[in-house]
């Protein structure tokens, strides 16, 4: 599968998510048999508040992926979150930032500090065995409105990729955490 591939994918997952549809799985298969979507099953979606539940998911998810047989070929993650994003202040201290000091697995202590603000965003993630893309779509509620930015995307190998929806390359656990 090609980045335009997933792009297109990927904006189809924020259209979606913006109609009002839960968090997704999705597995694009080799050949005719195309994308199987997986959606979490009703009332199920407040696990992906929990992080022990969130590494259970993704090790499923992985699983399937690196089964003998497996033909799948691209995994696909969309859901409304929380995302933390730098401050002017957190800019400023971007060299302490990236070293992760302090985060544990969240930013709370981040946001705390003023280095990050917590925002509500649609992402999606998109991974093939070679490369990542995520799009992410911020936005501010407005009553019963969501008032979004323009939709950010980036793209970078697989070998950049780390976290617990990582599901392939290099997944020794201190990868996946």
């Amino acid at each position: 599968m090609t980045v335009e591939e997933m792009r297109k994918y990927a904006n189809a997952f924020i259209k979606g998510l913006k109609e009002d549809y839960g968090p997704v799985f999705a597995f694009h298969h080799k050949g005719a048999r195309g994308l199987e979507i997986a959606p979490l099953p009703e009332g199920a979606a407040y696990l992906l508040d929990i992080g022990e539940a969130k590494d259970k998911l993704f090790g499923g998810v992985r699983a399937i992926v690196h089964r003998p047989g497996s033909d799948v070929d691209a995994v696909f993650f969309a859901t409304d979150m929380w995302m933390a994003r730098a401050t002017p202040l957190g800019m400023k201290n971007a060299k302490e930032l990236r070293g992760n000091k302090h985060v544990d697995r969240g930013f709370e202590k981040l946001v705390k500090m003023g280095w990050m603000e917590r925002c509500e965003c649609l992402m999606v993630t998109a991974q093939t065995e070679q490369e990542v893309l995520i799009l992410r779509a911020v936005y501010k509620r407005n009553g019963a409105r969501m008032e979004f930015e323009e939709p950010e995307e980036f793209v970078f190998p697989q070998a950049g990729f780390s976290g617990r929806q990582k599901m392939w390359g290099d997944l020794r656990p201190e990868n996946l955490s």
